[in-house]
């Protein structure tokens, strides 16, 4: 797909495109943002070997562990996100969740929660560029966060964004915590990539068997 940038961000179905042109388009899309990938990366890459025994998904592209921006427009948009609302990334990674927002949503929140320093870091100065977009970026463990506290000043997040992430018992800390938070208030999942999807279908009834969940090739959305 030819990069447009005057439009960088066509309204299009992704899954209708074959999926190497997607990548494709998010990695020039990246250029364009002006992320570092290749310098922070290296740095991630020190960090692993420091901290041994942590997944830092350095044995993968960054355009495999991320989400193609334009399979980010498309899953928010069926999705129905809306100005009043407010987007969660759980393991947001570089921040695409936030640049696909600030472009397409104006007015919807972000919150990125990500361990990785570095690429927090690196999110925060790319999506410093985007003065229009209400946001709050967390550097944590998702086993240490509480969803709940994901807000952009008085406002809470509404749909919680996740790809594939972590361990099993990191799916089932931070699901237990999106259940706690589902106990009070209405919340959307949008879920991202097969492990995911396959565990809630196997462990989170209260998600998907009281409102019918709506499945896409890549992505599923839950309702609470």
């Amino acid at each position: 797909m030819k990069f447009d940038p005057e439009n960088p961000l066509p309204d299009i179905d992704s899954e209708r495109i074959d999926y190497e042109f997607i990548k494709g388009h998010a990695a020039q899309m990246d250029q364009w943002l002006g992320y570092k990938l290749d310098e922070v990366e290296a740095k991630v890459r020190d960090r692993a070997v420091a901290e041994e025994g942590r997944e830092y998904w350095t044995e993968k592209p960054v355009q495999t562990f991320s989400t193609p921006y334009l399979d980010v427009q498309f899953a928010l948009k069926s999705a129905g996100t809306k100005e009043c609302d407010v987007v969660a990334d759980l393991g947001c990674g570089y921040g695409r969740v936030g640049a696909v927002i600030a472009l397409r949503f104006p007015g919807t929140g972000f919150v990125g929660v990500e361990m990785i320093p570095e690429r927090c870091e690196e999110a925060a100065r790319v999506l410093e560029q985007f003065s229009n977009l209400p946001r709050a970026l967390h550097q944590k463990d998702l086993r240490f966060f509480n969803v709940a506290d994901a807000r952009v000043d008085s406002r809470e997040a509404t749909i919680f964004f996740i790809y594939d992430f972590g361990s099993r018992e990191d799916f089932k800390f931070v699901f237990d915590s999106l259940r706690a938070l589902a106990s009070k208030r209405e919340i959307t999942v949008i879920a991202r990539g097969g492990r995911s999807r396959d565990l809630i279908q196997k462990t989170e009834r209260w998600l998907c068997e009281v409102n019918p969940p709506q499945h896409f090739k890549r992505f599923s959305i839950y309702r609470s």
